[in-house]
């Protein structure tokens, strides 16, 4: 796992890269993930930014100005505020339960953005009280998640093999034991799926775990289905 010195940003596919962060819950490593996509326009919007990037803010902005600064649910917050002064210029977007706990910034309704054609949005109705959206990044055929999956395949940490292990989310990709605990209304979610699966990728981008290169949209319809949520693409 890296540390916030040793950042980096990793190309996934032409104006997308990832930088992966170093982040523990209760002693785990499961890692959190900032996605960069370079606009149409040639702005750059970073999706869920963790801590630590002022070392990479030449890199950043050699790609393209940081226009906007993305909270995908009520969760993933941290590191706004550092990024937003990082970055002053950029516009922040995030859930509206998000605003009581970030008062000190300004929170724009991410269906709002003058971005939100260029990279679709789907509320994931019936996945608990996060108001975590998905987004589809069409030229790279890029599914964009947060906590709905994780896909933390192997660690040497022991504690985290553990933790993951207990949590059904070690060695395989789809929604943990926690995850699935936050899904009260089955038929909502598989409506959601469903609305998911309209979308044509390939790749999954998660924020715990690897990223999922290739088969993504049969690799969510099945982890889901064994739980009884099915969507219907």
């Amino acid at each position: 796992m890296p540390s916030e010195s040793a950042l980096y940003l990793h190309q996934l596919d032409q104006n997308l890269w990832v930088i992966d962060h170093p982040f523990k819950l209760l002693g785990a490593c499961l890692g959190t993930r900032t996605t960069v996509i370079r606009l149409l326009d040639d702005s750059l919007l970073l999706h869920s930014p963790g801590a630590g990037l002022s070392s990479l803010k030449t890199e950043l902005e050699q790609l393209g100005p940081v226009n906007y600064l993305l909270a995908p649910n009520t969760m993933h917050h941290l590191a706004l505020p550092a990024t937003a002064k990082l970055f002053p210029a950029a516009k922040i977007y995030g859930p509206a339960g998000l605003k009581a706990k970030q008062s000190g910034l300004q929170i724009l309704e991410p269906e709002s953005a003058a971005w939100a054609a260029e990279l679709p949005i789907q509320l994931l109705s019936g996945f608990g009280q996060f108001e975590e959206r998905a987004f589809f990044h069409a030229p790279s055929r890029s599914l964009l998640l947060t906590d709905l999956v994780f896909n933390i395949q192997q660690t040497d940490h022991s504690w985290t093999r553990l933790f993951m292990s207990l949590n059904d989310g070690y060695g395989k990709f789809g929604p943990t034991r926690m995850a699935r605990s936050m899904i009260k209304n089955k038929a909502l979610m598989s409506q959601t799926l469903t609305q998911l699966l309209a979308w044509d990728f390939e790749r999954v981008i998660m924020s715990h775990g690897d990223v999922l290169e290739h088969n993504g949209k049969q690799a969510l319809k099945e982890s889901f289905a064994k739980w009884g949520v099915v969507g219907s693409r």
